[in-house]
């Protein structure tokens, strides 16, 4: 901006405040009034900082208008069907592309140029931006709004979220007594939130660690055995509270049919009472359930208070292999089980980084927007989530590594109705939602259930058919 002459009057009625801020920059300045009048001393003093860049900038050749094409279905608009400098590009992190132009159309006629040349827009045609040539990105027309005060076509077109790059990059400030540069960078706003957080703050800010509940481990207890030996039924004491799995040899009297050796007959006796069985030997598995050990994990911690509490699948289910008696057989079995202890920390873990900015500290908090030349972010090839940190600052390194930088781009917008056409960035140092969604999607899922587990060790034997049973 070019300043001839600016007058200042500030006024007060009574002390509101007991600071007064002004801020003015010109690339180019002449003369400059101030008035401050106070109807009562505030201070001892009062300041003004006023700062002139001597001179335009240093390259004499620009981006032009002229050099910004779109293309309709891979054709060039013509230069009297669209209006250049109504051209705006919106690239957001998370979002989708936006580019908006006019259209020298009639309100009724929208698909044909104003030489009735038949140019379709109302089909979700393509539109592709390039600038010197270079391609920036694919937008399909959305919206259409035709106006008949003004007799002009005003074109909507999205696209998908536009290229991101999380490289570094610097920016650098202009120098106080120096020419501005056409690749220099002017830093709007940077708010840094950096506050006091109280660990003992149960409704906090900001969270300084993560928590998450291990869950229980419960564990089965079972005991088993097996014997050797064979007794008659006369010699058999079953211990109580146990469960026994019996085998048995001997012959039918009416059939003749023997059974040797011991075949698997379940877990009772009872098939034996009938008269017709001569038992020579009895040998059995005894196994007693008792109840399951449970014991709390408890928490796991990770940063410092006050924490954030997260929750997901907790816990382990231990199991110990059992006799399961079945229709067909006697089965070893393994319960369904699983063990969550390991994916809770790893849980954890993740939600711990998504607390922290991409410099890995939960603080500061910090979010900038500044406004380059598009042939800077056409020079730096600037993307969404890249990277920035800002050099050559008054205070050396004060935004370089330090204070929250660097921030990372989240928004990008070129408005070509500007002179010369201006780019103002929107940056922080959060993590963008994609960017959470491939944490989360790099964890992977809990660990499954592993289902119950059971072989045959022995087929059942049916004593009143003298056969297996199937």
């Amino acid at each position: 901006m070019e300043n001839k002459i600016i007058n200042t009057n500030f006024a007060f009625l009574q002390p509101i405040i007991k600071k007064a801020k002004t801020f003015f920059a010109f690339i180019k300045g002449e003369k400059a009034n101030t008035d401050f009048r106070f109807l009562q001393p505030l201070s001892p003093s009062t300041k003004t900082d006023f700062r002139f860049l001597q001179g335009l900038p240093s390259v004499s050749t620009p981006i032009a208008l002229t050099d910004v094409d779109i293309k309709l279905d891979g054709t060039s608009f013509t230069n009297n069907d669209l209006l250049l400098n109504s051209i705006k590009i919106m690239l957001n992190a998370d979002d989708k592309s936006v580019v908006e132009f006019d259209l020298t159309r009639t309100h009724d006629k929208i698909d044909y140029t104003v030489d009735n040349v038949y140019r379709q827009i109302s089909n979700h045609n393509t539109v592709a931006v390039y600038i010197k040539s270079n391609y920036i990105w694919t937008f399909k027309i959305a919206q259409i709004q035709a106006t008949s005060a003004d007799e002009k076509v005003h074109v909507i077109a999205k696209g998908d979220e536009y290229t991101r790059n999380t490289n570094l990059v610097q920016l650098d400030l202009p120098s106080l007594n120096s020419q501005l540069g056409l690749y220099d960078v002017l830093v709007n706003n940077v708010d840094i939130d950096n506050p006091y957080v109280n660990s003992l703050d149960e409704n906090p800010e900001y969270y300084n660690g993560i928590k998450i509940n291990l869950g229980e481990t419960t564990q089965e207890h079972i005991y088993r055995s097996e014997s050797f030996i064979y007794y008659t039924l006369d010699e058999l004491e079953p211990d109580q509270n146990y469960t026994y799995f019996w085998y048995l040899e001997g012959e039918n009297f009416v059939t003749g049919d023997s059974f040797f050796p011991a075949k698997y007959i379940g877990t009772s006796l009872s098939p034996v009472s009938s008269d017709t069985f001569d038992i020579t030997g009895i040998r059995f598995k005894k196994q007693r359930n008792f109840s399951t050990l449970t014991v709390s994990e408890g928490y796991y911690y990770l940063g410092s208070a006050p924490y954030k509490e997260v929750s997901t699948n907790n816990g382990q289910y231990i199991p110990v292999f059992r006799w399961d008696d079945r229709e067909d057989g006697l089965y070893q079995v393994i319960s369904p089980h699983y063990n969550n202890i390991a994916w809770a920390k790893k849980f954890a873990a993740n939600e711990f980084v998504k607390i922290k900015n991409i410099n890995g500290s939960i603080l500061p908090k910090t979010r900038v927007s500044l406004s380059i030349t598009l042939d800077s972010f056409m020079y730096y090839n600037l993307k969404l989530l890249q990277r920035i940190n800002v050099g050559n600052t008054t205070q050396s390194g004060i935004y370089k590594n330090s204070n929250g930088f660097p921030v990372s781009i989240k928004g990008i917008s070129i408005d070509f109705g500007a002179t010369p056409a201006c780019v103002d960035i929107t940056a922080d140092n959060n993590y963008s939602q994609s960017e959470i969604a491939a944490l989360d999607a790099a964890l992977g899922a809990a660990p499954a259930e592993v289902s119950e587990i059971a072989y045959r060790l022995d087929a059942k034997y049916d004593l009143s058919k003298q056969d297996y049973i199937s």
